[in-house]
């Protein structure tokens, strides 16, 4: 083998970066998803469409983890998006500083919808809408 062959771990690694670089997302041989914790959405004023959204939502639906900086009421806010990009609300304050923190230091987080106040279960008389998620980290 010579000097400037690149090991499989290597040669993987750079793959990875020239399709990600194209709009290709792929995983590196060696991640994996980590769980993490139980949360619930933590409802909030500002989803005017929340009621349709979560009638919306299925039970095993992906969800995504971002930062807010916008946020002016919380700057550790940690938004919660549908698989369209549609705001579903954010996690509890009381829950949110690790995973503001991985995100803070590029870690990605997501969800698996479990259950809550979701299709069928979502009654319009409901004053608060909770989401059970699933929060994993792609490793």
């Amino acid at each position: 083998m010579g000097g400037n062959d690149l090991s499989n771990v290597q040669n993987d690694a750079l793959t990875a970066s020239i399709l990600s670089k194209n709009g290709i997302e792929t995983q590196l041989p060696f991640s994996r998803d980590i769980f993490l914790m139980k949360v619930k959405t933590d409802w909030h004023h500002t989803v005017r469409n929340i009621y349709q959204l979560a009638k919306e939502l299925l039970v095993g639906e992906q969800v995504t983890f971002h930062l807010d900086p916008e946020n002016k009421e919380n700057n550790t806010a940690v938004l919660i998006l549908d698989s369209h990009n549609k705001k579903l609300g954010y996690l509890p304050i009381d829950i949110e500083e690790v995973p503001y923190n991985l995100l803070a230091a590029g870690k990605e987080l997501y969800g698996i919808v479990q259950g809550g106040d979701i299709g069928d279960d979502l009654k319009e008389k409901d004053q608060r809408v909770e989401i059970d998620i699933d929060l994993y980290m792609r490793d």
